[in-house]
This record gives C-alpha cells, structure tokens and sequence, in this order.
C-alpha cells in the first residue's frame, strides 16, 4: 500500500470519526433546545436549564463556536487534500506534507491551574 493510500484511509477513518461524534453532538443539541422550550412551562425545565447555564455559562457557547470552527477547518482540508490526491496523485503525498494544521487558541490558564514541579 502506498503512503498516500494509508494518508488517505487514515484520513478517511477520522472524517468517520468526527461525522459520528457530529451527529451526537447534534442529538445534544436539539435535546437542550427542546430543554429550553420545555421550560417555558415546566419548571423543573427551568430549573434544569438554569442550573446547566450557571455551571458552563458563556464558556460553554464559546467551546461551541470553537469546535464548529475547527469542524470547517477540517472539512475544507478534507476537500482539499481529496481535489490534490484526483488532481496529480504523485504530487499529493508532497503536497499534504507542507500541511500545517489549524491553530486552536489555548484557555487562559488561573494561577490555580500551573502545577509546580
């Protein structure tokens, strides 16, 4: 098997991967937007949907967008390296090595968080 063959089932593995964690993800959310529909009503929703805000709060929403971010990052690589690979297959294995991958801004680490050796 060629390298580019392996780059390619490799890739082709995670793409699966991340697909099936995407569509739990998505369950997810649309349990937390019945959630939030249901607590207009019911106020053990409420109470529910108040106790997750006050846990995550706006940390939440942001990990979101970050991982939605990274998911369209990922797809149009994907598509990338599958245009290189149909375009001129030789020249791909070449091509994806000058790839470097998304810079994913870091939390701020709390003094608390440093861990002294």
């Amino acid at each position: 098997m060629s390298d580019i063959s392996e780059i390619l089932i490799n890739v082709e593995r995670e793409r699966y991967k991340l697909i099936e964690e995407m569509k739990r993800f998505e369950m997810l959310k649309e349990e937390f937007e019945r959630l939030n529909v249901k607590a207009e009503s019911d106020p053990g929703a409420a109470q529910c949907l108040d106790q997750f805000h006050k846990q995550y709060g706006t940390q939440f929403l942001l990990e979101v967008t970050n991982i939605m971010t990274q998911v369209k990052i990922a797809e149009t690589q994907y598509k990338s390296l599958q245009r290189m690979v149909n375009s001129n297959p030789t020249s791909a294995v070449a091509s994806t090595q000058s790839v470097s991958p998304p810079v994913v801004p870091l939390k701020e680490k709390k003094a608390a968080d440093k861990h002294y050796i």
